[in-house]
């Protein structure tokens, strides 16, 4: 319990001291002492099929977000850093995932309400919905929600190359050409 306190009063001293002089290393001391928020946001995010984003580009920008909210942080608030730091770490993170996904959020949405309302008529009715029930659902005429679906279907580009090689080789690392074999070439083997 004793050390506790210590901790909690060093790290409020050294917050009271950056704000009063807004030094460099006072400010690395924060950083390293919260970067276990950016880790624990960054472990939340759900593993993505996308070769768009990867585990360290997300913690950079989880570092920005850091950074940004310890220099934005008003102690005179009353609100604990850590939960203004982690809504600052994942802003920052899903504006950076946002810019690369060239696909508009209302697409995202109307794929998401979709869903949703097949899983729900699914669940009542027992069976797969038609066209004709989920348009009704979503209040929209059978055209609009297969223009929809078309949206959609636009939208989701599968990473073939990606996907067929995990299956077949378990490793993220490799290409396609790696398992297409030379029927004219030599054995490497006989080399030796």
């Amino acid at each position: 319990m004793v050390c506790a306190e210590k901790a909690t009063t060093k790290v409020k001293d050294l917050w009271e001291n950056y704000k009063r002089s807004k030094n460099i290393s006072l400010r690395n001391e924060l950083v390293s002492y919260y970067t276990y928020l950016v880790r624990y946001i960054v472990n939340r995010f759900p593993p993505t099929y996308s070769p768009l984003y990867d585990h360290d580009d997300l913690f950079g920008y989880g570092m920005l977000g850091l950074l940004d909210a310890i220099d934005k942080y008003d102690l005179s608030k009353g609100v604990k850093f850590e939960t203004y730091a982690l809504t600052r770490i994942k802003g920052t993170i899903l504006d950076y995932m946002r810019k690369l996904d060239w696909v508009p959020r209302s697409i995202r949405q109307k794929a998401k309400n979709i869903s949703e309302i097949c899983g729900k008529l699914e669940g009542e009715l027992k069976r797969a919905a038609t066209d004709m029930e989920i348009s009704s659902a979503l209040g929209i005429s059978k055209e609009e929600y297969w223009e929809t679906i078309q949206q959609i279907g636009q939208a989701n580009i599968i990473y073939l190359e990606e996907e067929i090689l995990n299956s077949i080789s378990g490793e993220d690392n490799k290409r396609l050409l790696d398992f297409i074999s030379d029927v004219d070439g030599q054995d490497p083997l006989t080399f030796i």
